[in-house]
């Protein structure tokens, strides 16, 4: 027989209810759920449904496996912290690249580590969630104004586009040059006002 050869199960009141057909009985069958989602079983490639014990899914747990194998009993998640501490940099970050590499080269040595792993795993996670936090502050201090910072060039080389740009001289570099932006004005810092500087 087939699927178009079998009546709907129906409730109460006659309408067809959640279902599907299983050709091992040939029949349609109620489908289940657990926190109101329907049931699945998700098969690996060797066949067997997927497991969080047993039959894990093989490239996630592997990855997660050599990533994170001795992480915990070797003191790198010290390292890690150390390296995160504060506010992140291009070098910290790449520290941290680094030391994960070198995580990863070691093989998984027994599942008594795997809940110290996991352990160091959500550690991990945080301190990476507060340095991704910082990072934010720093973001939204930069372009509210807040916090200023030189991208390039010098704090003694100030180019502006107005006389009206110049900082005031008691928080600049004593000895610090402005110059107008097109022209060969110049103007320099004496402690108390900037004053033109004849070429």
């Amino acid at each position: 027989m087939a699927y178009n050869d079998k009546r709907l199960k129906t409730d109460l009141e006659g309408k067809p209810i959640p279902q599907a057909y299983n050709p091992a009985i040939d029949d349609y069958e109620p489908v289940h759920s657990t926190n109101n989602a329907l049931n699945q079983v998700i098969y690996g490639p060797n066949g067997q449904p997927i497991s969080t014990v047993g039959n894990k899914l093989a490239v996630r747990a592997t990855e997660l496996e050599a990533l994170m194998q001795g992480l915990a009993t070797e003191g790198k998640l010290e390292q890690v912290r150390q390296l995160l501490a504060g506010v992140a940099t291009e070098n910290k970050l790449e520290q941290a690249r680094t030391l994960l590499d070198a995580i990863s080269t070691k093989d998984f040595a027994t599942s008594s580590k795997q809940d110290a792993l996991n352990i160091a795993v959500e550690d991990l996670k945080s301190e990476l969630n507060l340095v991704k936090s910082e990072l934010a502050n720093i973001k939204a201090n930069q372009l509210s104004g807040d916090q200023k910072v030189q991208l390039k060039g010098s704090l003694m080389e100030i180019p502006v586009n107005d006389w009206d740009d110049l900082p005031d001289p008691s928080e600049a570099p004593l000895g610090a040059t402005a110059q107008l932006i097109g022209t060969f004005d110049v103007r320099q810092n004496n402690g108390s006002e900037w004053v033109e500087v004849v070429l």
